[in-house]
């Protein structure tokens, strides 16, 4: 058997283990990015931010990972990994009061949402409440965040009860609720919580008033039941070509002479298409200048459209995603942005003066 020269084995040895590791880092079990729970608007030094959270598993080890993207860029600013024994489910993520996003994993800790890091901890609520030293509840149904109210409602390991706000001061839980926003619909957010993921459904909605105006966003059969008999619904799921319809109205009941404040009827038509929602509310959402966000579909690919207060589109954007791939989204001052999932999860910024799309 003959054999290399020392330089030569040198040479092939280096080359072999380059190889190895190059081998080894593509086959390295990476985890997609997957989100979990509920996300939340950061602002950060005059930007907004997006706070997400992901759960992840690599052989034994579990891990949940904290992640604040650039809402404009999709940029990543800040992440960061928490290791836990057990893995654990969207419950554990019980949600984010004022400024810090509240986790149990291990234990219950609240973590910044600016930098990430741990800001509080069993012991240091214990600290300002000494009745629950050894006290928490190691169960993810034990807490439940009332965000609209911004208080957290906890069950004490002895059974009682007790309610938590931001400066970590405690209260017995009288059964009566703090104040919440007249239009925050608990149903949304409890369905939410329950599924970990926001229905198409609850996102739009296709009647809304401003201004003096009844803006309806239905097709020739729907828009003609809703000026027929009050209170009538559209479905957006149902699959119709909408257009928009801007009808002058006055709330005491006063008749309107349409021939001097006629109505607008759009040329444009959307396929189940409807307004977007303020998150958890039921209002739409709508710009410092009275503009809209129009959701619609087009080949089963999830559009969107931004119009203005007289209904003429300003931009529309095809985000490339499937509607049925939906699965979040949060509507920001300058930028909406909207999750879908897959084998990874895209997450899309559209900037709202422009229609510029951002995708990470």
């Amino acid at each position: 058997m003959k054999y290399l020269p020392a330089r030569s084995r040198t040479a092939f040895t280096i080359t072999l283990f380059l190889w190895t590791a190059f081998v080894f880092a593509q086959t390295k079990t990476v985890m997609p990015y997957k989100k979990t729970g509920s996300v939340y608007l950061v602002h950060n030094n005059g930007r907004e931010s997006v706070l997400s959270v992901s759960l992840s598993k690599n052989r034994n080890k579990f891990s949940i990972n904290l992640l604040l993207h650039d809402a404009q860029t999709m940029h990543l600013q800040v992440e960061k990994e928490i290791p836990v024994t057990k893995s654990i489910s969207s419950e554990n993520i019980i949600g984010c009061l004022k400024s810090v996003l509240w986790i149990l994993s291990d234990s219950l800790v609240g973590y910044d949402v600016h930098t990430l890091e741990p800001v509080a901890t069993e012991t240091s609520i214990a600290a300002k409440n000494l009745f629950m030293q050894n006290n928490f509840s190691k169960y993810p149904n034990a807490y439940l965040l009332d965000e609209a109210a911004q208080v957290l409602y906890i069950g004490a390991e002895n059974g009682d009860r007790y309610k938590l706000y931001a400066d970590l001061n405690m209260k017995p839980d009288s059964t009566s609720s703090d104040p919440a926003p007249d239009e925050f619909s608990y149903e949304f957010a409890a369905e939410y919580k329950l599924y970990g993921r926001y229905q198409l459904k609850f996102a739009i909605s296709n009647v809304d008033t401003s201004g003096g105006r009844l803006y309806i966003l239905g097709s020739p059969n729907e828009t003609s039941q809703v000026l027929s008999y009050y209170g009538v619904s559209i479905y957006s799921e149902r699959e119709e070509m909408r257009q928009l319809t801007i009808i002058p109205f006055k709330r005491d009941g006063e008749k309107i002479d349409y021939s001097k404040n006629k109505p607008l009827t759009g040329s444009k038509k959307y396929f189940k298409a409807g307004f977007l929602q303020n998150k958890f509310h039921t209002i739409s959402w709508r710009g410092i200048d009275g503009e809209r966000i129009i959701l619609f579909q087009r080949n089963n690919i999830f559009f969107i459209a931004l119009i203005d207060k007289e209904g003429k589109e300003r931009w529309e954007v095809d985000t490339k995603q499937p509607a049925n791939n939906f699965l979040d989204y949060l509507a920001c001052e300058k930028n909406l942005v909207v999750w879908f999932e897959g084998k990874e999860d895209v997450l899309l910024s559209v900037e709202l003066a422009t229609g510029l799309l951002s995708v990470r």
